[in-house]
């Protein structure tokens, strides 16, 4: 049930109240987005399951208050808007979400925009008739770059004067800074130029969480390359494996595509060709693997440098390593705590305090609640929001203990109750 106030105004149209409120009969999904179209009627835009890797779409349902009957009306949509009568939709249909490209990276493929009349969502277009579909790649927008770097500067000034917290702005003189970088901004050459510009007069207020980022820049094509997770050094003019790293590979973020099942590529092995062409220690191995990622590639491996004994393997590579990297790093510093500690202390690694950090602080904290204290590791830590759900449990004390006749003690909480370090 979605509940909510509403009031017709003076145009007949649907607007969010402050008066009783009403519950909606509506399914429960995972909204996003609520807009009020012609008299009696609701968009309700369900947003995808909360998943990085997954398709991010959002599906269009009308809700009429009046029969108070739920309509599927489309899916897979990116952004979706309704005109201030209420009569015509404008949104882009995404195209379908293909797995495999969003193994390789990149920048996600754009959508179709369309305009229709709200009363044909979701119905097929008439033979002979327009389908509504917008042609953008004619389209041509010209502007004067300077003078837009300008106003975004003066914009920026605003923002700060009229929305930061503190109306001293931390005792930074907005008028004599705006004054002082104003001649940068004569000069800048480029939409990073003025970025670098920003950050720098941003800076003076000594605020944390003031994000500088975005922009129109040039469309440059990017290359991905394909990456197996391994390091490599040069041997008898050849590439070695000298490090394969290990993740997780029932984790699609984790995957070790040189340790996959009937791959099994060692430590000590050489690369000795890629998709049957011979790799050489004067070669750059990289361009081995351009536009390969997410793409199935065979690569010949053994332990002789002159190819005794090889044998092929198919691999998948990827496009990002930091994450096996990061896995590796963390692994280490876990090992060495435990070895130093006697097995006595936990370590636990909190990358950010958002999503990462709170599943990762999960997953390793409680998995050693048996440990007799603990290090909390935040180095190179990517922010998000205050840890307190993570500080609150770190100094929980111990309130019971159930025993048994036989195996250890239940505890509550399930907590670390030793010393601990951040």
């Amino acid at each position: 049930m979605l509940k909510m106030t509403f009031l017709n105004n003076d145009n007949g149209m649907l607007e969010i109240g402050k008066r009783a409120g009403l519950a909606l009969p509506i399914p429960s999904r995972n909204y996003d987005r609520l807009l009020a179209g012609k008299t009696h009627v609701l968009y309700l835009l369900e947003g995808p399951i909360v998943n990085d890797s997954g398709p991010s779409g959002r599906i269009v349902h009308k809700f009429d208050v009046c029969t108070q009957k739920t309509d599927k009306l489309l899916d897979n949509i990116g952004g979706f808007v309704i005109s201030g009568n209420g009569e015509k939709a404008l949104y882009e249909e995404l195209p379908p979400w293909n797995p495999m490209a969003a193994i390789g990276g990149g920048e996600p493929p754009h959508g179709t925009w369309a305009i229709k009349p709200v009363d044909a969502l979701g119905k097929p277009s008439e033979p002979g008739k327009p389908d509504g579909k917008l042609n953008l790649v004619s389209m041509k927008v010209y502007t004067d770059p300077r003078a837009e770097w300008q106003q975004m500067f003066r914009e920026m000034g605003r923002i700060e004067r009229d929305w930061f917290y503190d109306p001293n702005l931390h005792g930074a003189d907005l008028r004599a800074l705006m004054a002082a970088y104003q001649p940068y901004v004569d000069n800048v050459m480029s939409r990073a130029d003025l970025n670098y510009i920003f950050a720098d007069l941003l800076g003076e207020i000594t605020a944390q969480n003031i994000y500088v980022f975005g922009g129109d820049r040039p469309e440059v094509k990017a290359v991905s390359v394909g990456l197996l997770g391994a390091d490599y050094s040069i041997d008898h003019d050849r590439y070695r494996f000298t490090k394969v790293y290990f993740g997780e590979n029932w984790n699609p973020g984790l995957r070790a595509p040189l340790t996959e099942p009937r791959v099994n590529v060692h430590e000590g092995e050489y690369l000795l060709a890629v998709d049957g062409r011979e790799v050489h220690g004067s070669d750059e191995i990289y361009s081995f693997f351009l536009e390969r990622a997410g793409k199935a590639v065979q690569l010949k491996v053994g332990r002789d440098p002159g190819g005794k004994d090889a044998r092929t393997v198919t691999v998948v590579p990827i496009a990002n390593e930091r994450s096996l990297r990061q896995r590796e790093w963390m692994e280490g510093n876990r090992k060495k705590v435990d070895e130093l500690s006697g097995g006595k202390l936990a370590y636990v690694y909190v990358p950010d305090t958002a999503v990462n950090g709170f599943t990762y602080f999960n997953r390793y904290y409680f998995a050693q609640n048996s440990k007799q204290g603990a290090v909390i590791d935040e180095r190179f830590n990517g922010g998000g929001w205050i840890a307190d759900y993570i500080v609150d449990w770190l100094k929980r004390p111990l309130l019971m203990v159930a025993m048994t006749r036989e195996g250890k003690d239940n505890v509550i909480p399930q907590a670390i109750f030793g010393p601990k370090v951040c």
